[in-house]
């Protein structure tokens, strides 16, 4: 919806635009030093790409004099790293919306000292409020959830009207479920999900917050930061970590974040190494797919044969009910779990067969 947007912005507008199919690093950069565009939408982890990718320097990037980052904040740290490489980069901005918002609600204050902190105002159609989640007030400067009202917010979710009672209230309020402040000139500055806060002894710690310090480290080229269960602690934090080179090791991870951060901030949850960070296409980090593997290689976790035979047929008559027929196939997107073998053997049973698939597939490999 982002990318429709901007492509019909650059017809009213009557500007040339470059649209690039699928991201690949040499065909992106070869498009920028080939057509020289002035200004780049973007989200993320090409902001990130730009900054710590080492071959950057071997094309020609200085024709990019504005860049506009939706989909996910940046931190401060990760923008003033890049401003520091492409000095020839007047603004960085962020955006802010959501499909239900009708895309945009917030636009970035450009005179300002720093222009990359926070999304802006709200646009002139949209009212906005931050308010806490207990007691349903307007605060100003305290992290709470952002709602937005405008005559242009979306009717309402097809055919899900709990769904649709959930996110726009009576007053006709859209909570979005994004965790964000306002100061005394009613700027915005989106923290994170609500949905995604770590809950540290009742403290609550926000990942990008943590992520953010972590990109400044010049060894680390991408990170996600998730909370994993604890009995004591509720949640720790734990890191995974896209490293330039193995001279890093975790202890210098650890330590680099307790330097900077107060100790219920700590990576306490352990640091993992990968070679990637799970991404959708429009750059938020997947993080129910990290979750995925705590819960995949929990030992502790087991069934009878009888509890398997239970589950198995209870997923047969779910199917059968969601008009699941024999020699039918089903695409499962699960895990190397217990719950494999269980939806695997419900499809038998109601005459058909599973099929997997990865959240790296392209649309064409699904």
């Amino acid at each position: 919806m982002y990318g429709y947007s901007i492509v019909h912005m650059a017809i009213f507008a009557g500007s040339t635009t470059v649209v690039v199919g699928k991201f690949d690093p040499v065909v992106f950069l070869s498009a920028i030093q080939q057509y020289r565009p002035r200004l780049l939408f973007t989200v993320p982890p090409i902001v990130i790409f730009l900054t710590k990718y080492p071959k950057v320097d071997e094309y020609d990037c200085s024709s990019i004099e504005f860049i506009l980052s939706g989909a996910a904040p940046i931190g401060r740290e990760t923008c003033l790293e890049f401003h520091s490489k492409h000095t020839n980069v007047k603004f960085l901005s962020q955006v802010y919306g959501m499909t239900e918002s009708g895309v945009v609600s917030h636009l970035p204050i450009l005179n300002v000292k720093e222009p990359y902190k926070g999304v802006g105002k709200p646009m002139s159609t949209f009212e906005q409020k931050v308010v806490d989640l207990s007691i349903k007030d307007m605060i100003i400067n305290n992290d709470m959830e952002v709602c937005v009202r405008s005559p242009i917010l979306m009717m309402g979710y097809l055919n899900r009207p709990e769904a649709t009672a959930e996110t726009i209230d009576k007053e006709g309020w859209l909570h979005t479920g994004d965790i964000g402040y306002m100061d005394e000139d009613c700027r915005t500055y989106i923290v994170d999900r609500l949905k995604e806060l770590i809950k540290v002894k009742g403290l609550q710690v926000a990942p990008a917050e943590v992520e953010d310090l972590l990109l400044s480290h010049p060894l680390i080229r991408d990170c996600a930061v998730i909370g994993i269960p604890d009995e004591r602690m509720g949640e720790l934090v734990r890191a995974y970590v896209v490293r330039a080179n193995e001279s890093l090791n975790k202890d210098d991870v650890c330590s680099f974040v307790a330097m900077k951060l107060s100790p219920y901030k700590h990576i306490t949850g352990g640091v993992k190494f990968v070679p990637s960070i799970p991404k959708s296409p429009s750059g938020k980090i997947l993080r129910r797919y990290l979750r995925d593997e705590i819960t995949a290689t929990d030992s502790t976790k087991s069934v009878t044969f009888h509890e398997l035979h239970a589950l198995a047929h209870s997923v047969r008559a779910f199917l059968r009910v969601r008009g699941f027929s024999p020699g039918d196939m089903a695409c499962l997107v699960l895990s190397n779990c217990i719950e494999w073998a269980v939806f695997q053997l419900g499809a038998m049973a109601a005459g058909g067969a599973i099929s997997g698939a990865s959240a790296v597939f392209t649309d064409c490999e699904v």
